[in-house]
């Protein structure tokens, strides 16, 4: 025998027939019920659930018994407690139980509102019933089960029309619908201490329980409602007034012609197409989603309305596609698998093309190319885990290797070599990647100083003034001119070297060192308290000091007017006197490689 409920009732109803009056909204024909216990708990029909979905209730709690109010028992059953919002019923709850027992006779009894208690799920706070917002209506049971010909029929009805009166919650056979839940979830399994097989919970909200819904506004609550259907805004409004918020759904309202809900950004017509996010797609039909958002990104792709018209959108592969922005153009670009190329269209999609036996994809200047390997790029013995590595390829050019393929290539500078030493592949200069100093300035050409960064690459250029050029004395270059002073190093290493006879600078100067000798590391008393040095500078006031050196025809003048006394090698040991253990730093470690493209290559 079928289990269905919509089944068994549609037996039921088959039985016979009886005229009632059925003033809301008009029945054409009552039925003779055979009661009739279903398996399992109450489940509305899926035509139910969506017009419960539609509207919207606000649900409104009741109050705290301590804000104005006191029990005397601990039993949240008992009527021991004391409380102003406590109500033998409220207007509109009295009322609708009323109009419940005349339209559905199945109902033996309509009450629960006549004692002030505790709410037996938070005895912090007042029943519903206590405050004269709840009705509990009475249902026979069927061999100690609920009579779901019976009570199905009365918690269904309630559902499709909970906007309309004001009905917050409904709890019925081991399950129930709340019309604050989100749509989709409004109907969930009833775990509370009573399972209500033999009565209906039935809870309304401020606005029901006063008569303030459209129910109750304007009309006789017997008589069958009538409203002309339109958009209120974003709210449904349909002929038996029932009201529904689409906004709370995150769409709106037109009239097509009768009312009904949309998204905006898809076709109110037809089929169409949709971006939620970069990588999911979500079809429409006639304004409203057609099936479950696809993912984009599952396949390697974004999700993308570039180029299109409104209310359309299309995957589009991210290794033609840089993002789901751009617009996608027709070229030929390197696939991620070992051998083959991609013909990119300007529609987004790609054809595969294999290269010939042996042969991988090679990037171009104009695309790609399938051409023989790259000593470099070595394809993978099993695919995957994806090999994706930068290294220096025989050009010369810093390249991308992914499975063997020569995914990217990047020319070096004029000037600029590409180099892997003590970190990953990069355009360095030559000068910078000499062991020393990881702040070392050195000439890029003639009229343009460098900064060397960690790795050998220029950190930084300064140009040369006019008349001057770059000049390298083995440690650092700087630019050389009648009109450019040397660095504070290079005037205090010449002031240290300065004639004999010519005042005394501010710290002893340390005897010549012979080049070919290693340096001795410097010492101090230990009672004299070192002094700070920075590189490049001699302690103390030496540089603020200057001596004064005879120069011709017995005049003095600046010392960085004068000629080097020492020449360079004088320059450089006063330098490892002045920085002891100078060029001995390690250079700090490589960073990490570069990240692949997003959504390329993953």
């Amino acid at each position: 025998m079928p289990s269905s409920r919509v089944v068994l009732l549609a037996l039921a109803a088959a039985l016979g027939a009886c005229e009632a009056p059925s003033p809301f909204p008009p029945a054409p024909v009552d039925v003779l019920r055979a009661p009739v216990a279903v398996p399992g708990s109450w489940a509305p029909p899926a035509a139910v659930l969506a017009r419960g979905d539609a509207q919207v209730v606000r649900r409104d709690g009741s109050p705290r018994i301590a804000d104005g109010g006191r029990c005397a028992s601990d039993n949240p059953w008992a009527c021991s407690c004391v409380h102003p919002a406590c109500s033998a019923g409220l207007p509109g709850t009295l009322e609708f139980a009323a109009y419940l027992r005349r339209r559905f006779p199945q109902i033996t009894s309509a009450g629960g509102f006549e004692c002030c208690r505790q709410n037996t799920g938070d005895t912090a706070y007042l029943s519903v019933h206590s405050i004269g917002r709840a009705i509990d209506l009475m249902i026979p049971t069927v061999g100690g089960d609920a009579d779901n010909t019976a009570g199905d029929e009365v918690a269904n009805w309630l559902v499709e029309h909970a906007g309309e009166i004001g009905v917050q919650i409904i709890v019925w056979d081991r399950a129930s619908w709340n019309g604050s839940r989100a749509p989709g979830t409004r109907i969930r399994p009833y775990g509370g201490p009573i399972p209500h097989i033999d009565h209906l919970h039935v809870e309304l909200n401020l606005d029901g329980a006063n008569r303030r819904t459209p129910f109750f506004q304007g009309r006789d609550p017997d008589a069958p409602a009538r409203c002309e259907p339109a958009c209120d805004g974003t709210v449904v409004v349909n002929a038996d007034c029932d009201r529904g918020d689409c906004a709370a759904f995150g769409v709106t309202c037109i009239a097509d012609p009768a009312p009904r809900c949309v998204i905006p950004e898809c076709p109110a017509r037809g089929e169409g197409a949709i971006c939620l996010d970069e990588h999911l797609l979500l079809r429409c039909r006639d304004g409203l989603p057609d099936g479950e958002a696809g993912d984009c990104g599952a396949f390697g792709s974004w999700c993308s309305a570039v180029g299109l018209p409104a209310g359309q959108a299309r995957c589009v592969l991210s290794l033609c596609v840089p993002g789901p922005d751009a617009v996608p153009t027709a070229h030929r670009q390197c696939h991620i698998r070992p051998g083959y190329l991609l013909d990119c269209r300007d529609d987004g999609r790609a054809d595969e093309v294999a290269c010939a036996p042996g042969e991988i994809c090679r990037a171009t200047d104009d695309g790609a190319a399938c051409g023989p390997p790259e000593p470099a790029c070595p394809v993978p013995a099993t695919i995957p885990p994806h090999d994706d590595r930068t290294v220096c390829l025989a050009t010369g050019e810093v390249g991308r290797c992914f499975n063997g393929n020569v995914y990217s290539r990047d020319a070096c500078e004029p000037g600029l070599v590409c180099t892997d030493a003590d970190g990953p592949a990069r355009c360095a200069l030559p000068a910078c990647l000499d062991p020393g100093d990881a702040d070392r300035r050195v000439c890029l050409d003639a009229h343009t100083v460098v900064r060397c960064d960690a790795f050998g690459a220029a950190a930084d250029r300064q140009p040369c003034p006019d008349g001057s050029a770059c000049e390298d004395d083995g440690l650092h270059a700087r630019c050389v001119g009648p009109d450019v002073p040397l660095p504070d190093a290079g005037i205090a290493a010449d002031a240290t070297h300065a004639a004999a006879d010519a005042a005394p600078p501010a710290i002893d100067a340390a005897p010549p060192v012979d080049a070919a000798q290693p340096t001795p590391s410097p010492t101090r008393p230990p009672d004299q308290r070192p002094q700070r040095q920075r590189p490049g500078r001699l302690p103390g006031r030496a540089r603020r000091r200057w001596p004064v050196v005879a120069g011709p025809g017995g005049g003095g003048r600046h010392p960085s007017k004068a000629p080097d006394l020492k020449g360079k090698a004088a320059i450089l040991a006063a330098r490892r006197r002045a920085c002891p253990g100078r060029g001995t730093t390690p250079a700090p470690g490589p960073p990490a490689p570069p990240a692949p493209r997003s959504g390329a290559l993953g």
